[in-house]
């Protein structure tokens, strides 16, 4: 680096997460449970401060990854209650195909 090259901080690629939460428009409350949870923006701890060093851009990106897949994960999830209510729903019917070779056989043993 030359003396007439200008200095690039490396810290104003990284925000504070009070400067996140503004930009993101949500609150403390809202950054901190997203970090308990696994969804919050990569941090970094340098002592006692903490900055985001992930862009914006890329968490929007990994966080629509997320919900994509946890979409997938409940589709998948409801359609197996489904098949599962509905197979019980046809084993207690009258009509079911168990039921009606118990009264077929009972037909021929009495002719």
């Amino acid at each position: 680096m030359t003396k007439n090259e200008p200095v690039v901080e490396e810290a104003s690629a990284s925000l504070t997460i009070k400067e996140w939460c503004q930009q993101e428009g949500c609150c403390l409350a809202t950054f901190h449970k997203l970090t308990r949870t696994g969804r919050g923006p990569k941090t970094l701890r340098i002592g006692r401060f903490v900055r985001v060093i992930e862009s914006k851009e890329s968490w929007h990106r990994r966080m629509a990854e997320m919900n994509a897949t946890s979409a997938a994960r409940r589709q998948k999830q409801r359609r197996i209650e489904m098949l599962s209510r509905a197979g019980k729903l046809a084993v207690a019917s009258p009509r079911h195909v168990s039921k009606r070779q118990g009264i077929e056989r009972a037909k021929t043993t009495r002719a």
